[in-house]
């Protein structure tokens, strides 16, 4: 009995080995796999999700304001600038879109989106409390430019702020 069950058992004991080793090794790759497609899912939830954070923080900005300031690239600086004021602008940040936009008007009075800047700038004015400021603002733009297409808007924003109405 011992020599039959050792010639028979030996190859089938290898064999349940071998596929016991490829089984588990299959589960366990399987879970390894899962647990990888996890782990990237949930790195990128967090960078989808963090990132934006991060990147509009108040430091972060800071950093961006400083490395505008000190560009030896105009073109570049006063698109970021112009962008700074954007972004303070979009994160309901109106009180550091005022001080961005000025030092767009300060550092860039040539530049063809100027309108632009000032403008939104009156506009963060606006929404930052700064009523008598803004509304002059906007009577300014008004008159400095009566062809572009928000003058009038800008004109009746002016109005309302002077008189609340």
């Amino acid at each position: 009995w011992r020599q039959i069950s050792l010639r028979f058992s030996a190859p089938a004991r290898t064999a349940k080995k071998g596929y016991g080793l490829l089984w588990k090794n299959a589960r366990h790759s399987l879970r390894e796999n899962s647990m990888k497609k996890t782990l990237v899912i949930a790195l990128i939830i967090m960078i989808v999700v963090a990132l934006p954070f991060v990147l509009l923080s108040n430091t972060m900005l800071n950093i961006l304001q400083g490395k505008i300031d000190n560009s030896k690239d105009k073109a570049w600086s006063a698109n970021w600038q112009l962008k700074l004021g954007s972004i303070y602008r979009w994160t309901f940040r109106e009180c550091r879109g005022v001080e961005a936009y000025r030092n767009f008007m300060e550092r860039y009075p040539s530049d063809s989106r100027y309108p632009e800047a000032k403008l939104w700038y009156a506009y963060c004015l606006e929404q930052s409390s700064q009523k008598e400021e803004a509304a002059k603002e906007y009577t300014e733009f008004g008159e400095w430019y009566p062809d572009h297409p928000e003058a009038e808007t800008a004109r009746r924003k002016a109005l309302r702020l002077k008189y609340g109405y």
